[in-house]
């Protein structure tokens, strides 16, 4: 019995065994499995998507920012008729040559109606199958008789597309909308009962105003690191494009200096933060002791301020993200 069909282990032979690593589509974003990009009605998720779906198929830079590995991507864009898939295509591409990896398909069979073995099909055909993205959920979701769990009935409407994606290490990405009513928790904004959300390996939240171009994407996984990232979309090129941590984006120009000043540095004392801005030292003092009460950076307790940890010791992550190269290491570079 190999490691990947084993199913019962002993504490020491778990730790003891050689299992390979977490392949991230995307690393920080779009892990092998099944994720959940989730956002209201034309939002921008589909742009979203698809810029993705182009960067990994090209090797490029999802969001504009992230370094992924080239691989093969079969787009299922079920809302879109060819004409709007060729114009999204192009303002994408702005001119270059599409990527001879990114195959699209207009209609699919649902997640119970053999869409499963579709997608084997394309795994067989493809040289390097990397990304699977379905857009949208509704298009494939199976069709319930309302007699049973709600909950039951979502988490089995997934449950296919996730076991297929973990079975063969490969990323699937399903879009979906978030319900009309509001909700402070973000993964209880995803349409639906919260089976989908447990189905799901990741789940990607995209939100932003309607008459702004700048977004939040908050992310949450098993094998990810929680965080919220702020975006701006450009409407010329149809592109969104990663700006960084949106605490940073979305707080005052003192406190957004604090945070530069805390990552470049490691720690800031309030007379270190007024030689390094020219802000009084007791303005200094003041503002730091603020943003810890505020929990926007840590304290000693002893007069130093450090940033936030970007994860807990208990974390579920692959380790050391301090290459950013490492497809492994489920951190996001900005």
């Amino acid at each position: 019995m190999t490691n990947a069909t084993r199913t019962y282990w002993t504490a020491s032979d778990l730790l003891a065994a050689d299992l390979p690593p977490i392949v991230y589509a995307v690393d920080g974003l779009i892990p092998e499995g099944l994720t959940l990009l989730v956002g209201s009605p034309k939002v921008g998720k589909s742009w979203a998507a698809l810029g993705i779906a182009l960067a990994v198929a090209s090797g490029g830079r999802a969001l504009g920012a992230i370094p992924v590995d080239p691989g093969d991507v079969l787009y299922l864009a079920l809302e879109d008729g060819p004409r709007r898939l060729r114009d999204r295509l192009a303002k994408l591409l702005g001119g270059d040559p599409p990527p001879s990896r990114l195959a699209f398909l207009t209609e699919a069979q649902g997640v119970a109606d053999g869409l499963t073995d579709l997608l084997d099909r394309w795994r067989e055909s493809a040289g390097t199958p990397r990304l699977v993205v379905v857009d949208v959920f509704a298009k494939v979701k199976p069709r319930t008789d309302g007699r049973g769990s709600a909950y039951a009935d979502d988490y089995a409407a997934l449950e296919p597309l996730q076991q297929w994606a973990t079975r063969h290490s490969l990323a699937v990405v399903v879009v979906h909308h978030t319900r009309k009513a509001k909700d402070d928790d973000y993964l209880a904004s995803v349409s639906g009962t919260q089976g989908l959300a447990g189905a799901s390996d990741a789940v990607l939240v995209l939100a932003r105003s309607r008459t702004s171009a700048d977004a939040t994407l908050s992310v949450t996984g098993r094998d990810l690191i929680e965080a919220e990232h702020a975006l701006t979309f450009d409407g010329q090129l149809g592109a969104w494009r990663l700006l960084g941590d949106a605490r940073t984006y979305a707080t005052t120009p003192e406190r957004r200096r604090v945070h530069e000043l805390l990552d470049e540095h490691g720690s800031l004392t309030p007379k270190r933060l007024a030689d390094l801005t020219g802000i009084e030292h007791a303005n200094a003092k003041q503002l730091l002791r603020r943003m810890a009460k505020a929990d926007e950076c840590d304290t000693d307790g002893a007069g130093t301020y450090l940033p936030l940890s970007p994860r807990s010791p208990l974390s579920p992550t692959n380790g050391d993200t301090s290459d950013k190269g490492d497809r492994g290491t489920g951190g996001v570079a900005a």
